[in-house]
């Protein structure tokens, strides 16, 4: 059996607790890093909250379950891109996109169905009868900067859709000392953005180790860009750095 939304955001609050914030809405509430978010009722959370950031205000209400309902409209999501570069493009019955990488919707399948806003706005995920699960945040391509429109309304959102105020942006462990060994490939590792487990959520709190199915990593690649990798664990090896 395959880990639910709400059960991997809350094992990523275990591991990560600064990277995660919450949120209440009635006998709702929020779990969100800073590229998605799930909404539990308050009766389903197996998890400690008082270790975890509660926020208020203004955040709070731009991932309202009720609000984004009323504003958005249905959309239609496509794949584009290969490998580690694939994204998502949510259209809307109104014709406004927003892209969307591909391992922040994998916390909710491919068959998950999407509600649009705005291509800076969070795009409301849903299933079993359109009930809201969680949202994911967008990203804007380099391309549509070009626009002065989109890059104004792009930066002026940023403060507020992007709310992990901590110094954290989701996991973001530092990985600096470690070359990454990917295929053929030896990398300078950077970061490790996030960590997926896949099976049975009661076996995995009953374990002491778990191995996670998927991570993805930020590295520096031979010309000396900066690159995410998401793929399966197995994939990766890390190696010290060994200073002389």
């Amino acid at each position: 059996m395959k880990y639910t939304p709400a059960e991997k955001m809350q094992m990523e609050a275990i591991y990560n607790p600064n990277g995660v914030t919450y949120f209440e809405f009635g006998d709702l509430i929020s779990l969100s890093n800073s590229t998605a978010g799930v909404y539990i009722k308050k009766e389903d959370v197996r998890i400690d909250l008082t270790k975890i950031f509660l926020t208020e205000g203004e955040k709070k209400e731009i991932i309202n379950p009720s609000r984004l309902w009323k504003q958005s409209v249905m959309a239609e999501k496509e794949a584009t891109g290969k490998e580690h570069t694939k994204y998502w493009i949510i259209t809307g019955e109104d014709g406004k996109r927003a892209y969307v990488k591909d391992h922040i919707m994998k916390l909710f399948g491919n068959g998950a169905r999407c509600r649009i806003e705005g291509y800076s706005k969070p795009i409301l995920i849903v299933k079993n009868r359109n009930i809201p699960i969680g949202y994911v945040f967008p990203f804007v391509r380099n391309e549509d900067l070009k626009d002065k429109k989109i890059a104004e309304e792009w930066e002026n959102s940023k403060d507020s859709y992007f709310w992990v105020d901590r110094g954290e942006q989701g996991m973001n462990i530092d990985l600096s000392r470690f070359k990454v060994v990917y295929g053929e490939k030896v990398l300078n590792a950077i970061s490790l953005q996030s960590v997926e487990f896949d099976g049975d959520w009661e076996k995995h709190q009953a374990n002491l180790m778990n191995k996670p199915k998927f991570i993805a990593i930020l590295a520096i690649n031979e010309d000396g860009n900066i690159i995410e990798i998401h793929d399966e664990a197995w994939m990766f090896q890390f190696i010290p750095i060994v200073q002389k």
